[in-house]
């Protein structure tokens, strides 16, 4: 189900999930399929884990996660293992305190670091492959979307660079 690109240490997350086979919730799935979700900080050391639970109709899985104290990039990679099935989705998030957000927003600058938007995800689609051992390459969409996420803390070294400039002519006017 949708995650937010940003959250916050403390949050609690409400996780839903399942395996799609053609768009629609895999029937077939083994009883014995179990799905777990695991926040990993960017030296993708796990930071918090929950198994999800099965719900009444089966094909759904439920669960919360209490987001650790922790600050930047994270995946939240959620796994799916069963009777001769592996398959697992890592999805980029941000960690950000609240009062850190408000603090960057006042001042304008952010520490070089930060991402406040969606760091991108990879999910393999095809239900043959993805077995366990197997890396999914970074696609052309994750460069982008990473290049994107930089362009913040760009804009916010170009301004540290020239705010002494800007503020030496807003003087001399």
């Amino acid at each position: 189900a949708p995650l937010p690109a940003v959250l916050n240490p403390g949050q609690t997350l409400p996780l839903e999930a399942w395996l799609a086979r053609g768009g629609e919730p895999w029937q077939e799935a083994p009883e014995d399929l179990a799905i777990s979700a695991t926040l990993l900080d960017a030296e993708e050391a796990p930071q918090a884990e929950v198994w999800l639970a099965r719900a009444r109709q089966g094909d759904r899985f439920l669960g919360e996660l209490t987001v650790p104290d922790l600050s930047g990039a994270a995946r939240l990679r959620i796994q799916a293992r069963g009777e001769g099935i592996v398959r697992q989705r890592d999805l980029a998030v941000n960690v950000q305190p609240l009062l850190g957000l408000l603090d960057e927003a006042e001042e304008g600058l952010g520490d070089g670091d930060s991402r406040l938007g969606p760091l991108g995800e990879l999910f393999h689609e095809d239900l043959a492959t993805g077995r366990e051992g197997e890396a999914v390459p970074d696609s052309a969409a994750d460069r982008f979307i990473d290049f994107i996420n930089d362009l913040p803390a760009q804009a916010a070294a170009l301004w540290r660079e020239g705010r002494p400039w800007v503020e030496r002519r807003g003087a001399t006017f």
